[in-house]
């Protein structure tokens, strides 16, 4: 059974894949491990087709909201 943050991630990305342009978003540490307590941070590595600094600061934005929506 995958982590509940784990399902948010693909749930997120579905509609703003587009909108930021992301070729593949993936997750490590700990929670790719399956061994993330509730005090854990998620590691998430996006690849952007065209990266650009401030789309990035934008998609940090967006996954620190919905990190902590889940708590």
């Amino acid at each position: 059974m995958k982590p509940p943050i784990l399902r948010q991630l693909r749930v997120w990305k579905k509609p703003n894949a587009g909108k930021y342009d992301i070729a593949g978003m993936g997750v490590f540490g700990s929670a790719a491990r399956d061994g993330a307590s509730a005090h854990s941070d998620v590691d998430v590595v996006i690849r952007m087709a065209n990266p650009s600094l401030l789309v990035m600061v934008d998609i940090k934005r967006e996954l620190e909201k919905l990190s902590t929506s889940r708590s």
